[in-house]
């Protein structure tokens, strides 16, 4: 079971990219301003996370 399914990820974090987790989910930084654009949410530094969920979704988590 768990070879098929993945952990989520943690892509962002305080507004600033994490580069080594981007590099292995494979994912771009143009992919994860494109979902901020998407969640309304033009700028990474007024985010708290982002996370590439499950099932390859990203989730945005703004501040509060």
């Amino acid at each position: 079971r768990r070879l098929i399914k993945s952990e989520p990820t943690l892509l962002a974090h305080n507004g600033e990219l994490l580069p080594d987790a981007l590099r292995r989910q494979r994912v771009t930084s143009e992919e994860v301003e494109a979902a901020l654009r998407e969640n309304g949410q033009p700028d990474l530094r007024q985010v708290a996370a982002v996370v590439l969920e499950t099932e390859g979704t990203l989730s945005i988590l703004p501040r509060h």
